[in-house]
């Protein structure tokens, strides 16, 4: 088979998408495993053959298998049997938080723990036990590339080898000094946190004082609680009571 017949050509992109790697992902095998802290991590196989190399997928930050399709189904014409997962908190895989588009993680390594359970619950697993069980090859891209760099960390030999597009290894800050990146950032998740907490508890940030030290300015912040408005009439009558009784003393004297 030429590379013509099984990649997508220009002139015909929208028919091969439409007419050939749609009609193909309906013999996908959709499914789920728990991941940590029992969280539900979608995948979506294509097994070919138990003799046939398995090319595990790792995607980018924000993806969905569903956006990996074509390279599925060119992957799957080389002779791979395909495994892609929906990392936690984003695709078809189950949220953390009750917003369900905002993307969130407690721990990364609970990212690289939930690819290494992918490849040994679901992947190795699916490989008859009277054969040798050799470890996948892993294909990932962006965010997916710095999971599968962190579970190799962890796991050494759960795969083969591993191709690597675009990882996310470090944050392009610009001209901005990576030390000068680093401390913004410390300070915009700790304001991040003090903002969630004023959400969450009905609190406030109240600045203190402000003030200049060696050429910088700073501002010291509190986070403040404002009252009911059942304890605003007790105080309001309390203080009433107050002023009459001061009132009632003075004219008495």
């Amino acid at each position: 088979m030429s590379d013509k017949e099984f990649f997508s050509q220009e002139p015909t992109f929208k028919e091969h998408i439409k007419n050939v790697v749609e009609k193909w992902w309906q013999q996908v095998n959709l499914g789920e495993f728990t991941g940590v802290d029992d969280i539900r991590i979608n995948y979506a196989s294509f097994y070919l053959d138990e003799n046939k190399r398995d090319l595990v997928i790792s995607p980018g930050r924000c993806e969905s298998f569903f956006k990996y399709k074509e390279l599925c189904y060119d992957f799957s014409q080389q002779g791979y049997n395909i495994y892609i997962l929906d990392h936690r908190g984003q695709g078809t895989s189950q949220r953390i938080l009750s917003n369900k588009h905002k993307g969130y993680v407690q721990k990364f390594d609970h990212y690289a723990q939930d690819l290494y359970t992918f490849i040994d619950t679901v992947v190795i697993s699916n490989k008859s036990s009277n054969l040798s069980t050799k470890p996948p090859y892993l294909l990932a891209h962006s965010m997916g590339g710095a999971i599968a760099l962190r579970m190799l960390e962890l796991y050494p030999n759960s795969i083969q080898a591993a191709l690597l597009s675009s990882p996310m290894l470090a944050i392009n800050s610009g001209n901005i000094p990576p030390w000068l990146a680093k401390y913004l950032t410390k300070s915009a998740q700790y304001i991040n946190k003090l903002i969630g907490k004023m959400q969450r508890d009905g609190f406030t940030l109240v600045p203190t004082k402000m003030y200049f030290k060696k050429g910088k300015a700073k501002i010291e912040l509190a986070v403040a609680k404002g009252k009911k408005q059942y304890d605003k009439r007790a105080t309001k009558k309390s203080r009433d009571w107050n002023r009459e009784k001061a009132r009632y003393i003075r004219k008495s004297s």
